[in-house]
């Protein structure tokens, strides 16, 4: 079985994201962050210690979305997931969950 890269699964799962928020709110509203992945959220908050909370905004989530969007979108594709996950406290779930509520209250918007 080949190996999948990781980074290029993410970016083409980002990408199914982008077009289906198009699709509900218009065409050009929502952009994929270059590099796949959040640029100063999660892992790289340190990275946004001179930007203002607009930069902050943009680039926080998985998505960039337009100003009046509530949201802070961080994209995970799986193949599946288990239910159970929802009950266990060291399941990746938590994990995900943590950093989108992080990124969110970063960037001053809901989690997504």
């Amino acid at each position: 079985m080949p190996k999948i890269n990781s980074k290029n699964k993410g970016s083409r799962v980002e990408l199914e994201v982008v077009k289906i928020l198009e699709k509900r709110f218009g065409k050009g509203k929502f952009r994929k962050v270059p590099s796949s992945g959040a640029l100063v959220g999660g892992k790289n908050k340190e990275m946004s210690e001179n930007l203002d909370i607009s930069q902050k905004d943009t680039l926080a989530s998985d998505i960039i979305c337009p100003p009046n969007f509530s949201f802070s979108v961080e994209v995970k594709g799986r193949k599946e997931a288990s239910f159970w996950d929802l009950f266990n406290k060291k399941a990746e779930l938590n994990d995900w969950l943590n950093q989108v509520y992080e990124d969110a209250e970063f960037a001053n918007k809901k989690p997504l």
